[in-house]
């Protein structure tokens, strides 16, 4: 039975993996790093930003200093912002936000992007006063695939929730595993990546249209052989 929603941000309220590529990549192109939209699914994805330039970085052997990567990370968090600001919010995930919102269901936001960044997005969407939790960056030591940010939305929750009270709403690969990892049901959404790249979801669907929690809960179930 599904007692909170726990919503990654990029992908799930705003279709925005592309932009965070083009905005690392046009900041790996001022020296000289590439980084092709492939081979930013198959390997950097939920990521925060510190994580993925010095993984960027230590994946094609180059040194990176704190100075390098202090220019790197603004950046990418200018050119960011731009893009962000034209992007429109997802409606089906804010419908159903909502939804669970307006029937008491403890919803939190657990995004590795930038608090900056979150709240612009759920701002834009209207939700930014109404959730309940939201976990960014900067709250975390380890960002997904590790656990770490999904548990510490449900601490934040509270309530006497356990992770098997929470279902996970996610866009990638990274933060299904960490959901998975955390003990959290997790759906996939096919905003990114297509549905054969969702190994371990317990359910993928193109979107929330249409859907009540009690109505995702029976969809798990079924997709679970639950009948």
């Amino acid at each position: 039975m599904i007692r909170a929603i726990l919503f990654d941000c990029d992908g799930v309220f705003v279709d925005s993996e592309r932009a965070h590529h083009e905005a690392f990549r046009g900041a790996l192109g001022t020296v000289d790093v590439p980084l092709s939209w492939d081979d930013y699914l198959d390997r950097y994805t939920a990521y925060d930003d510190e994580s993925l330039f010095r993984l960027v970085f230590a994946d094609r052997g180059r040194d990176l200093s704190d100075d390098l990567l202090a220019v790197l990370l603004a950046g990418k968090r200018e050119d960011l912002a731009r893009r962000l600001a034209e992007l429109p919010p997802i409606e089906a995930t804010c419908a159903f936000a909502e939804h669970a919102l307006d029937e008491g269901y403890p919803v939190a936001v657990v995004s590795g992007a930038r608090r900056e960044e979150v709240e612009s997005v759920l701002e834009r969407a209207g939700l930014l006063g109404d959730v309940d939790a939201i976990v960014t960056a900067e709250d975390v030591s380890r960002g997904k695939p590790d656990p770490e940010p999904w548990l510490t939305g449900l601490a934040r929750l509270g309530g006497g929730l356990s992770a098997a009270d929470c279902v996970v709403i996610e866009d990638s690969r990274i933060g299904v595993a960490a959901g998975k990892a955390a003990g959290m049901l997790v759906v996939g959404l096919t905003t990114t990546y297509g549905a054969d790249r969702f190994d371990g979801a317990d359910l993928v669907l193109p979107d929330l249209a249409g859907l009540t929690v009690a109505g995702l809960s029976d969809r798990i179930r079924k997709a679970e052989g639950g009948g």
